[in-house]
């Protein structure tokens, strides 16, 4: 499976008060909000994680992940590059310790024309769990919803496209962290498109979801146990047919 997370502009979104690194945490990946505060760096005391994960978890069980992170310059880069509107808060891999083969599995993303993620694509070769994560001015958080719009556009087609796709072999989901309004610690509702071969065009829910029952979905998706929040947590795949 893949997901995408984009951003809107931020507010406090499932009742944190620092929506960046909270992501890590929050929008499918762990379950414990601990070490993160507002936005510190994976190489600041404190702020790197041993929390068990659902790359970790995917990895023990003998599958492959990849995380994909648009304008990153090197594999697993722990720092931001404003010249490429990389930002490494939104990227979760660098976060967590227990990763051994993060090195080599978090890696730039490259763009519609070429680079790591449409070789995957092209190659039918995407690995059980992707997580992928567009640069600041494409994620709608220092972009335009228009320049998000187009990014998603552009890479969609390209991943439906793809063998894995074809196949029947991968469900995409795009997820927003938060969403443009609101203020204050409080819960905020956003958007979440689920695509795949067994999904009916226009399926809707009005069943309430949180980025746990997100996370609860990869985990049965995958194949591997249940963390924290995710054992209470709706799933998503009766509704989606997943």
């Amino acid at each position: 499976m893949i997901r995408v997370v984009e951003r809107t502009k931020p507010v406090p979104e499932l009742g944190r008060t620092c929506p960046s690194n909270g992501d890590v945490d929050a929008c499918g990946v762990s379950y414990a909000t601990t070490p993160w505060t507002c936005d510190c760096s994976p190489t600041a005391a404190g702020c790197a994680s041993a929390n068990l994960n659902v790359f970790r978890q995917i990895g023990l069980a003998g599958k492959g992940w990849r995380g994909y992170a648009e304008g990153m310059p090197s594999n697993c880069d722990k720092a931001n590059n404003p010249a490429t509107s990389y930002a490494v808060r939104h990227n979760p891999p660098p976060y967590y310790t227990d990763l051994g083969s993060r090195s080599s599995w978090d890696l730039p993303m490259g763009t519609t024309s070429s680079g790591n993620l449409l070789n995957a694509v092209n190659a039918g070769a995407l690995t059980a769990y992707s997580s992928v994560t567009p640069n600041l001015l494409n994620d709608m958080h220092d972009g335009t919803v228009a320049r998000g719009d187009s990014w998603l556009a552009g890479w969609i087609p390209k991943i439906t496209a793809g063998p894995d796709y074809q196949a029947g072999n991968l469900a995409i989901f795009i997820v927003w962290d938060e969403n443009a309004s609101g203020s204050g610690n409080n819960p905020s509702h956003v958007a979440c498109f689920v695509l795949s071969a067994f999904t009916p065009a226009a399926t809707q829910s009005a069943t309430a979801f949180t980025h746990y029952s997100l996370l609860r979905t990869t985990e049965e998706i995958t194949g591997v146990g249940l963390l924290g929040q995710a054992a209470t947590a709706t799933s998503m795949r009766t509704a989606f047919h997943l």
